[in-house]
């Protein structure tokens, strides 16, 4: 069997039961074949497939064994887009962000309407004369107050707009990070249950040879102890499998065994922290429109502070006398000058842009160190992919082999045994690491919508 991965795509109605069988009669055939038929016949078969729901399955030997840091799969990605597009396009939490922008919006139109309406008035007495009016009356915006209001609406809405592309590129993310957790969990839990099944066969060989007297007490204890371990091992990974489909579940609202996959790895980062649009960043521009906003109340406080005159007009009878009276008003500001509204506004202003320069400075160093855990990543797969990919299940082979042939005891065996897997696992855990850094960066640079 080829060292390098290979994937065959199959129907989603296969259990992994029949999968596992699947492999194993591919192992004892012992076929060989080349990776580049292998992919070619599995993109054949798994094409109508993928317009529905890929599901991509690794060979027996170790799923992280080969794929190069360059691999990317144009069909993985289109049904991941896929995916992502749909649950974006139904999940609540981007529906109350569109609602919350919506009433923003709505309240800075209703901010740039004029704040008073006229006012309508009729008298009427009944005295020695019979006296009846009709007059009309407007309170002006003498301090230009709606000018105020509608500036600092202005603002209010890029805020919101800036919250409603902070919650969506953090969905986003969380649903990719999501999927990367439970594909990794899900390689982890498949390589346990090899790890099992190895253990047990091992130990019921053990026995057999204990009991025809070719195996030792201390040996036989020590295949036990490696089966116990591997069923402790095994249990542990059903359930970070399982915690990984309840946030996977939960992030999506939806219950499905068979989840689109993340093919090879993600490219090398495309942009370094100089090139990144610092201004763009959503949370840079909701702390910007928040600073803009508490600046422009500071003005609408202090027009708050000026009162604005009504001048009114009237005609009516009197008898036979016709009357036509014109009025005016204006609040004295004695009791309440609203200074302290003014104070109030000038100091969330200053708490707004302190907000912004705490923002920018975390954005800084969260854009610096997600770069430099990106390539830390990315390098650590690049070394494994050069020099640390070993056709682990070929070295099993090997390993029962000459275990079989007395040239290595059991405890040998168990150890360099639990090392490949060792090894296997923390590849896998490289690989979930690696996407996850990615699309860390992604976020940070507001790149994960592309």
């Amino acid at each position: 069997m080829s060292a390098e991965k290979f994937a065959v795509a199959m129907s989603a109605w296969l259990s992994s039961r029949a999968i596992i069988s699947a492999l194993a009669r591919c192992q004892r055939a012992s076929l060989r074949m080349s990776a580049g038929a292998i992919a070619a016949s599995a993109l054949a078969v798994s094409a109508p497939v993928m317009a529905q729901e890929i599901v991509v399955l690794q060979s027996y030997a170790s799923p992280v064994e080969a794929p190069p840091l360059s691999t990317e799969a144009a069909p993985s990605q289109t049904v991941v887009a896929e995916f992502v597009t749909t649950m974006l396009s139904r999940h609540p939490a981007l529906r109350a962000a569109d609602a919350q922008f919506q009433a923003v919006e709505a309240r800075a139109r209703g901010a740039a309407r004029s704040l008073y309406n006229p006012t309508l008035e009729a008298e009427y007495e009944d005295a020695e004369d019979i006296t009846k009016s009709i007059g009309l009356s407007q309170t002006l915006d003498w301090a230009g107050k709606r000018r105020a209001r509608a500036s600092a609406g202005r603002a209010d809405v890029d805020a919101a707009r800036a919250t409603r592309d902070i919650v969506r590129k953090a969905l986003l993310t969380e649903l990719l990070t999501s999927l990367a957790d439970f594909q990794t969990t899900l390689e982890l839990k498949r390589l346990s249950d090899r790890r099992l099944q190895n253990g047990e066969e091992f130990s019921s060989l053990a026995e057999r040879r204990n009991r025809a007297g070719d195996l030792s007490e201390s040996e036989l204890l020590t295949a036990r102890l490696s089966l116990a371990k591997a069923r402790a091992d095994n249990n542990a990974a059903k359930g970070a499998l399982s915690l990984a489909r309840q946030n996977l579940s939960g992030v999506t609202g939806e219950e499905r065994e068979i989840w689109p996959l993340l093919i090879g790895v993600p490219k090398a980062a495309p942009l370094s922290v100089e090139d990144v649009q610092k201004g763009a960043l959503p949370e840079l521009v909701f702390a910007r429109a928040q600073s803009d906003a508490s600046s422009k109340r500071i003005k609408v406080a202090k027009r708050n502070r000026k009162p604005d005159p009504t001048v009114g007009v009237s005609y009516g009878q009197e008898g036979t006398a016709d009357l036509v009276g014109v009025r005016a008003s204006i609040p004295i500001p004695v009791l309440n000058s609203f200074k302290a509204e003014v104070d109030a506004a000038r100091a969330d202003a200053t708490a707004a842009q302190e907000t912004y320069t705490d923002i920018f400075r975390r954005m800084q160093a969260q854009l610096t160190e997600s770069r430099r855990r990106y390539a830390a990543a990315s390098e650590a797969w690049r070394q494994w992919s050069a020099s640390g990919s070993q056709p682990l299940s070929n070295q099993r082979v090997l390993l029962e082999r000459l275990w079989r042939a007395g040239e290595i005891g059991a405890v040998d065996y168990l150890i360099q045994l639990d090392q490949t897997y060792e090894v296997e696992s923390a590849a896998i855990e490289l690989r979930g690491r690696l996407w996850n850094a990615w699309f860390d960066w992604l976020n940070t640079t507001n790149e994960v919508n592309k």
